[in-house]
């Protein structure tokens, strides 16, 4: 019989499972939180594979075996359902036994699918070296948000201030709880219709999984980048990191609307910032940015250089630099006395689409 010491990660999960049931430390949070926040401490604790595959080839992989993995799930919990339907039909005291194994078959594909896709998202921040926090996962709260659709844009003309002012006055845990919910409700939805719902299930998990896995993997290699660009130019100067998130702003919002991993990096740099100064950040999120422009004057001359370099990182992440890009870096490099170098820009880009990071830009430490 195969025992947890057999394989390891047999009694890790025990632990999140029974950290999910404790009562332990006041009162108790939805599930959905109190499954991240343990399975985040778990992950915490093991250590992480070695890998000398690039990091875009290793979260590429790592997203399709997770979405695999997800489609399996869920026809498997579409059988369990179709199987009980079927028992109800035939067998006259079926539904005695039927109704609850049914539920059960929903419960633990919800259950599953909700760890593979932690797993998923544990391994990609590893794979970028970013660090979770398991007791605050506040950008894990805006990220899956996005993605799973409990915030949206209201108007076809916000490019995304509205949304950050919306996400950024709730509350993080607010947000697990109305996960949770979210995540029960689509889970039972897909499995409603028996038959059916074996591919139904099956497919949706696919799909969703493969959704929130691009855009996590995504997310971290924005995260690893801009923090060390950002962090460099923060160093130097504290008094001006409020311009530097204008300037991703407007960056992001070029070519048109800001999408989920641009959304929860704002948030996460926003959240640096104290209340005021914050506020004050958000009010200047227009779509106009000349007054950001003019306002570059205020860069100290010996801030210059990494202050830049931060805005050049930032149009190329995402592994292409647009036209209004282009003419925002070019007039920000004018006010900053600077040229813009697009052959340095382009290389970033190569560098990001070949290995998924800027090997130059890295300190050994894990992004925070």
């Amino acid at each position: 019989m195969t025992t947890e010491a057999e394989i390891p990660a047999l009694g890790g999960l025990r632990q999140v499972l029974e950290a999910v049931g404790s009562r332990e430390g006041g009162e108790r949070a939805g599930w959905f939180v109190r499954l991240v926040q343990a399975y985040l401490q778990y992950r915490k604790r093991r250590p992480a594979a070695a890998d000398a595959r690039p990091e875009s080839e290793r979260a590429t992989a790592c997203v399709r075996a997770a979405s695999v993995k997800s489609a399996l799930g869920g026809a498997a919990s579409g059988a369990v359902i179709t199987g009980a339907t079927v028992a109800t039909a035939e067998i006259p005291s079926g539904y005695l036994f039927a109704v609850p194994l049914a539920a059960a078959g929903v419960a633990v594909e919800m259950l599953a699918r909700a760890i593979i896709h932690l797993d998923m998202v544990s391994d990609l921040a590893a794979i970028f070296g970013v660090s979770l926090d398991p007791d605050q996962p506040t950008d894990l709260w805006h990220l899956y948000a996005l993605v799973f659709g409990t915030y949206k844009f209201e108007s076809e003309d916000d490019p995304g201030s509205d949304l950050i002012h919306r996400i950024g006055e709730t509350e993080a845990s607010e947000i697990g709880e109305s996960l949770g919910a979210r995540i029960l409700g689509e889970s039972v939805i897909k499995n409603i219709v028996p038959v059916v719902g074996i591919a139904a299930s099956s497919v949706t998990n696919y799909r969703r999984t493969r959704q929130l896995g691009d855009t996590a993997r995504r997310y971290f290699r924005y995260r690893r980048a801009i923090h060390d660009a950002v962090e460099r130019a923060r160093a130097l100067c504290e008094e001006q990191l409020d311009l530097l998130i204008e300037g991703l702003w407007f960056l992001f919002i070029a070519d048109g609307r800001l999408v989920p991993e641009e959304t929860t990096i704002l948030l996460r740099l926003l959240g640096k910032l104290d209340p005021e100064r914050r506020a004050a950040v958000k009010e200047r999120f227009v779509v106009d940015e000349n007054g950001w422009l003019e306002r570059l004057g205020a860069v100290p001359p010996d801030v210059r250089e990494p202050f830049m370099n931060a805005l050049e990182v930032a149009a190329a992440v995402d592994k292409a630099v647009s036209l209004p890009e282009q003419k925002i870096l070019s007039q920000a490099a004018r006010r900053l006395g600077r040229t813009l170098d697009m052959v340095r820009v382009e290389r970033m880009i190569k560098e990001f689409e070949d290995v998924g990071v800027l090997r130059g830009g890295r300190d050994g430490r894990a992004a925070r």
